[in-house]
């Protein structure tokens, strides 16, 4: 009668101990998946959501500009203001509305950008 009560504490013991294992796997799988699938992206530099209006901007004589892409590190200090400075070229009446370009360019909800990050910046020769 002892044995037969050993032996089922031990199968209870292992059922909980497999059932918080099982726990731990689904919550760690679940951690992950959300912090992969869910995270926000702080800068996207994607071809196809490039506005049509930038890549049909005209020069002064009026003539069709060409405008080149490229992505750029961004370093610890840098601002989109001081970036803006950098690329803007005659097309653009201000450093503001360069800045609007490369927040609808990389899809940036605010004017903060992180350090490490990339950014695609457009430009002319």
């Amino acid at each position: 009668m002892r044995t037969s009560r050993l032996c089922k504490k031990s199968k209870r013991m292992r059922k909980v101990y497999l059932q918080k294992i099982s726990f731990f796997f689904i919550a760690v799988f679940l951690s992950l998946s959300i912090c992969v699938f869910g995270g926000k992206h702080d800068v996207s530099a994607h071809e196809d959501q490039i506005p049509s209006e930038i890549v049909s901007m005209t020069d002064d004589t009026g003539s069709a500009a060409v405008t080149y892409y490229k992505s750029i590190e961004v370093r610890h200090g840098d601002t989109l203001w001081n970036i803006a400075e950098t690329y803007m070229d005659d097309r653009y009446d201000s450093v503001a509305e360069y800045v609007n370009v490369l927040k609808d360019i990389n899809n940036l909800d605010s004017y903060d950008i992180l350090a490490g990050s990339y950014l695609m910046v457009c430009y002319a020769e």
